[in-house]
């Protein structure tokens, strides 16, 4: 069986989240998914409540911790987001072959720059960018998962609950039998609490007809399992699984 990326879903807490914020930072939603049938899609960047400007530079990565080279463009692509503002940022795929069958998993990656004295009308470009770093200003940025789904997979709803959770030689197997991403964000098996912070994540993310183990002793089998998965809009969905 195909091994699975098993992705860390967050750096630290305030890198994912609608409402997580450095600074009065926040983006418009926890995820951003974009349906292969349209052009573009777009999320709101807000600075509330920080009294000092940004600038904003947004990019798409192929994974959590980079590379860029995504099939992906993001415009604008550096801008100055001032105090209580607001600005949508709008996301268009390139030309690219990506996997008709299922969902692909990329990262869009919102850094943002104190601007300083720099002038409101200055011009938003990389040497305005380069000069303001150059003064040894330390960048702070947030992480959202961005999905792209071709059209016509079946079963988006029940995805999360399809899900199998079963013993293994290290402790638990997980296989997503799926073609949607399935975002993990509790898992309890015969009341053990097995996402923990032991493992470093507060949620797990299983890629398309992928698997992994994860480690965990002291579990005695068979056992109820309890789990929670992510939807679109960044809610919490329960599911309950069977005595495997």
């Amino acid at each position: 069986m195909k091994k699975m990326a098993f992705a860390l879903a967050c750096l630290c807490t305030s890198f994912l989240g609608a409402g997580s914020a450095f600074a009065g930072l926040q983006l418009g939603g926890t995820r951003l998914i974009y349906p292969a049938h349209q052009k573009s899609v777009t999320i709101t960047v807000l600075n509330q409540g920080g009294g000092l400007p940004y600038l904003i530079q947004p990019r798409v990565l192929r994974g959590l911790n980079g590379p860029g080279g995504a099939p992906f463009v993001v415009t604008p692509q550096l801008f100055r987001l001032e105090s209580d503002g607001e600005s949508a940022v709008r996301v268009v795929k390139l030309p690219a072959n990506l996997p008709s069958d299922r969902e692909s998993l990329f990262w869009l990656s919102v850094l943002a720059i104190p601007a300083g004295d720099t002038p409101p009308d200055a011009k938003m470009d990389n040497a305005t960018l380069s000069k303001i770093s150059g003064k040894g200003v330390i960048g702070l940025g947030q992480k959202i998962k961005l999905i792209y789904r071709p059209d016509g997979l079946p079963g988006l709803s029940a995805s999360g609950g399809k899900l199998k959770v079963s013993r293994s030689s290290q402790g638990v197997k997980l296989e997503n039998p799926t073609p949607f991403i399935i975002s993990l964000a509790s898992l309890d098996v015969g009341g053990h609490a097995i996402l923990t912070k032991r493992l470093t994540v507060e949620s797990t993310t299983l890629l398309p007809f992928s698997s992994e183990d994860i480690p965990f002793s002291g579990l005695t089998w068979p056992a109820d399992i309890k789990w929670q998965t992510i939807n679109d809009g960044g809610g919490l969905e329960s599911w309950k699984g069977g005595r495997s």
